[in-house]
């Protein structure tokens, strides 16, 4: 259903064909469709109007259509916009905005993003989109990082920086993201949810008496280490020999990271080297496992907590190229949960045929659906912990 908050009985199910895509790391959610009347004048003047999509009754998408085509006989047109943090990115920050030390991070948001409505900056335990967009309860261990409630502290304002440019640069440097919230009104500042229940399932084998629970049409397994390193360093001043004597560092050795999942241990333990080797070092390599370091200067951290940050960081990203694995299902509901697919949860993968047995984190979503193909949905899934924030 496509609900127009400003247009009276102007709500219609008259949809022809529709796409809805989510990404977690993505600063807005995009969609277009496509509706048909008889009455020509029902499909005018859409440009710029809010608009909220929902697929069986649960809320998918809140935002505004920004261009609209209209062909063949004029019964129909094709509308395409994003969700309504669009509204930030398109918004630059007044000039007369001030951010004042000891400032919470959500008095300061609310102070910058009123002009746009904006009116409430909660965390995600205040309001878990998950499970709206779900429809099913997403259960979670732990509590949010109450990032919202972080004092804002030696931060400037850049002029002509967009509001949503500011709100994100300032939630990743507290340890958050900018998300959307349940309303228009709403911001949602929060880290990825990996300490969850595992809402969904992925089956797919060519075994002929399991393959009737297959719920995969294609998918494909993509993995790259070519970058990921075996030991990291950081420092953020420059010491003796590369130890920070006189500032701070953070290490982290691919060890450690690997005990997540039993396929990252097998190619680990079996094809490098644990721990940091000094140029003065004569370590015991000779069959060719792999030693990589990676070190970098981070000026900008002046606490350990954000030095290791940026170690966490940097590694989780080198760590997500180990597997990206891409699937269309059948529908938009998990056959044995019934949730609708949602970013921001886990899945049970249990594919055969590209050899993905293990628990992963739904980064991105979409919803398609037309009279050819009916409803499909495609994911692209990570490992859990290879898109951090804060090394909490």
């Amino acid at each position: 259903m496509v609900r127009f908050p400003l247009l009276t009985g102007r709500d219609t199910t008259r949809v022809s064909s529709y796409s809805i895509k989510s990404a977690y790391t993505t600063s807005t959610d995009n969609f277009e469709f496509s509706l048909y009347d008889e009455d020509p004048e029902k499909l005018d003047r859409l440009e710029m109007q809010p608009v909220e999509l929902l697929i069986n009754g649960a809320s998918q998408l809140i935002g505004r259509i920004d261009s609209t085509v209209i062909g063949n006989d004029g019964s129909a047109v094709t509308c395409r916009g994003r969700d309504y943090m669009a509204d930030l990115v398109e918004c630059n920050i007044d000039p007369s905005g001030v951010i004042k030390p000891g400032m919470t991070l959500a008095d300061a948001l609310l102070g910058l993003f009123g002009p746009v409505g904006i009116k409430t900056v909660v965390s995600d335990d205040d309001a878990q989109l998950r499970q709206i967009r779900a429809s099913h309860p997403v259960r979670k261990s732990g509590k949010g990082g109450g990032h919202h409630r972080k004092k804002v502290n030696d931060f400037f304002i850049r002029p002509g920086e967009g509001m949503y440019e500011l709100g994100a640069r300032l939630s990743a440097r507290l340890g958050g993201t900018l998300q959307p919230g349940r309303n228009r009104t709403e911001l949602v500042v929060d880290a990825p949810s990996y300490e969850q229940e595992t809402t969904f399932s992925i089956f797919c084998t060519r075994d002929a008496i399991n393959s009737a629970a297959n719920n995969v049409i294609d998918g494909e397994a993509s993995r790259d280490w070519s970058s990921f390193p075996t030991f990291a360093l950081f420092t953020n001043k420059t010491g003796s020999v590369g130890n920070a004597l006189n500032g701070l560092s953070a290490t982290k050795d691919i060890w450690e990271v690997a005990a997540q999942s039993q396929e990252l241990m097998e190619i680990i333990q079996r094809s490098t080297f644990s721990g940091r080797i000094l140029p003065t070092d004569k370590p015991n390599i000779s069959n060719g496992e792999l030693y990589r370091l990676l070190y970098h200067r981070d000026n900008d951290s002046k606490t350990k907590e954000e030095i290791d940050n940026a170690i966490a960081r940097a590694v989780a990203d080198r760590l997500r190229e180990t597997l990206r694995y891409t699937v269309e299902l059948r529908g938009h509901q998990d056959p044995k949960s019934g949730a609708l697919w949602a970013t921001d949860t886990l899945a049970q993968v249990n594919d055969s045929i590209r050899r993905v047995n293990e628990v992963l984190w739904v980064h991105s979503r979409e919803f398609r659906y037309s009279k050819q193909a009916g409803a499909t949905t495609h994911l692209e899934l990570w490992r859990p912990h290879s898109f951090v924030i804060n090394s909490g």
